[in-house]
């Protein structure tokens, strides 16, 4: 979460704050992407000696180059500025293409930007680097549903499921496949677990209806589409208690 900040404080124009909140760490921790910040903020506040010795130490080898840029990624996604992540996590590849993770994480970038035929070419070369990665297989397989390739979808979705039995994303695209490919019956009982996963997510019992329907089980549908109704309802209603919150806060 420091980094986080930090990162908006150096590159949204205050990088004297960051110098403040980064520099107690320094001794607490050796954090590369703490240590990549801190390099950056000397140099943008005009202490170039001291960001060049920051840096000498933290590029000494390629290895902890590319992790600093893999952790850059991270936090430049978790911040929603993908531009910036997509070339932290390319600049990480290019210094070792070999870092584990980073065509996984790239491809999350890609898929947030709506290049699917990039997620998916990086997801691929995630896989064929780390064919155990899970985060991977799931990711692969809610593309391909998305795209509407739902036959290709089944074989990674189907092991995602079985090796996270508790996600309840699985189920559901598993699910939304399965429907897709008319199997009704296959479907149901995996967004109804889906549901029992994540009770107050709509789209799930939106696609349960659907499924309902089409297996004409009426009445049930009937109640799964109440469901979307109440929790759109409930939802407005936090929205309305900001709305009031914030007016209350800002009273004088």
């Amino acid at each position: 979460m420091t980094n986080l900040l930090a990162t908006c404080l150096v590159y949204g124009g205050n990088p004297s704050a960051a110098l403040e909140l980064l520099k107690p760490l320094v001794d607490k921790k050796s954090d590369p992407a703490t240590l990549y910040l801190l390099g950056v903020a000397y140099s943008r506040t005009g202490q170039a000696e001291a960001g060049e010795q920051v840096f000498t130490k933290l590029f000494s080898n390629a290895s902890t180059k590319a992790q600093v840029n893999f952790l850059l990624g991270q936090a430049y996604y978790d911040s929603a500025r993908f531009a910036e992540a997509e070339q932290a996590y390319k600049d990480a590849l290019a210094t070792n293409p070999a870092i584990p993770g980073s065509h996984r994480e790239l491809a999350k970038v890609y898929i947030s930007l709506k290049r699917q035929t990039e997620a998916q070419k990086e997801l691929e070369l995630a896989l064929h680097q780390d064919p155990q990665d899970a985060s991977a297989v799931y990711f692969l397989g809610a593309l391909l549903v998305q795209t509407e390739q739902y036959q290709e979808a089944l074989p990674y979705l189907e092991r995602a499921y079985k090796l996270t039995p508790d996600s309840w994303a699985s189920a559901f695209y598993l699910g939304k496949a399965k429907l897709k490919m008319k199997d009704a019956t296959s479907a149901i009982a995996l967004l109804q677990q889906a549901a029992d996963l994540n009770p107050d997510e709509a789209s799930i019992y939106y696609l349960l209806a659907t499924a309902l329907k089409s297996a004409g089980r009426g009445e049930e549908a009937k109640q799964a589409l109440h469901r979307v109704s109440e929790l759109h309802t409930t939802t407005l209603e936090v929205e309305k208690r900001a709305l009031r919150d914030a007016h209350v806060v800002g009273a004088r």
